[in-house]
């Protein structure tokens, strides 16, 4: 599913680009207008699920046990 949030917190990171983020004091209008472009433009929605599914792949145990080992090998550089 494509994915729309609020870009607040931790949820830009958590998204990885996966996802249109609206700024955090865009009122419902903004939100609205986005979701209106995700509903009525395929190949957006189409990219946005496609960039969701490559994201998720993060969250592998393998390949989150990978993307730590490099943050703890550039640590010891």
């Amino acid at each position: 599913k494509p994915i729309l949030a609020r870009a607040a917190a931790g949820v830009p990171d958590t998204l990885g680009g996966a996802g249109l983020l609206n700024g955090p004091d865009d009122g419902t209008l903004v939100a609205a207008e986005a979701m209106f472009e995700i509903l009525t433009d395929k190949a957006l929605r189409d990219d946005l699920v496609a960039r969701g599914k490559r994201r998720l792949a993060d969250f592998r145990p393998e390949r989150a046990r990978e993307i730590l080992l490099g943050h703890l090998a550039a640590l010891e550089a």
